[in-house]
């Protein structure tokens, strides 16, 4: 599976990792997403026979590293080697081979393992967002503990921690907790959360959060501005759903309004609330 990467442009160490899927279903993503929507560089056309690269005032790698696959394979660079596979290609498929690239991906920068994580759609790629979510989800729930490497320098780690004269140098242990320090543990609670709404008109995202989900609106629909002006409207909802549109976005928001699918994207990644005045 091909794939560009682009490493955030300032302190990627610190900026989440963000995986752009686009739609068609069948259209590259980056031939779309990364090269005329939010990558660093935008393909421009100078004349019939000369096109050049040019920089984007609004890429989304100012605030996240973000991570373009050519899914599925046949499309763009990606390919497989067994022509048999090409009629089977459906939107489970799509999920599988996505996870099989990222553990790959992630097994050759395992740096990024202990990043926020984002799964980002357009298009049809509104279908295989949330399906690659879930299928991390089911798959993050069925991983057993044998799973876990432990080494021997890990051993050695644990046997420190465990020395309650380090245990008070740092401060840590106070109450004498009954069970000894793990590396690693498996809490009851989850950290991933699974959703499922149809995002169509806000009275349906209403009716489908206060019903099948049981949330509740904290904040009702009200336009968000950027520099002064109404750049779309949005619904706050409990536990952390947001539903928010971009004014005359279109079908590739990122594309036709720019610099408000940043300002919206930045934003989500802040976990702040969008603007509520044009002051």
């Amino acid at each position: 599976m091909f794939y560009w990467f682009f490493e955030a442009q300032t302190e990627p160490a610190l900026k989440p990792l963000v995986i752009w899927l686009h739609g068609g279903p069948g259209c590259s993503s980056v031939a779309f997403g990364a090269a005329q929507e939010i990558g660093p560089f935008l393909v421009r056309r100078l004349s019939y026979f000369t096109n050049r690269l040019t920089f984007n005032e609004y890429s989304w790698n100012k605030v996240a590293n973000v991570l373009f696959p050519e899914s599925p394979v046949s499309i763009g660079f990606s390919y497989t080697n067994n022509t048999n596979h090409l009629p089977e290609i459906g939107d489970q498929v799509v999920a599988n081979d996505t996870v099989a690239c990222l553990l790959g991906w992630f097994k050759r920068f395992p740096d990024f393992k202990s990043h926020d994580f984002y799964i980002i759609g357009e298009s049809y790629g509104g279908h295989y967002a949330p399906q690659l979510a879930d299928l991390i989800y089911k798959q993050t729930k069925e991983l057993p503990n044998t799973r876990l490497s432990i080494s021997k320098d890990s051993c050695y780690v644990r046997k420190y921690f465990n020395q309650k004269e380090v245990q008070r140098a740092l401060h840590a242990n106070v109450t004498n907790l009954p069970y000894p320090y793990t590396l690693c543990n498996s809490p009851n609670g989850l950290t991933l959360r699974r959703l499922c709404c149809p995002p169509f008109q806000s009275f349906e995202m209403q009716e489908c959060a206060s019903g099948p989900i049981g949330l509740t609106v904290m904040e009702e629909w009200r336009p968000w501005f950027y520099k002064r002006q109404v750049a779309g409207w949005v619904d706050t909802y409990g536990k952390g759903l947001t539903l928010a549109t971009i004014r005359g976005g279109g079908h590739e928001a990122a594309l036709s309004a720019r610099d408000w699918s940043l300002s919206l994207f930045t934003n989500f990644l802040s976990n702040s609330s969008l603007p509520s005045s044009s002051f």
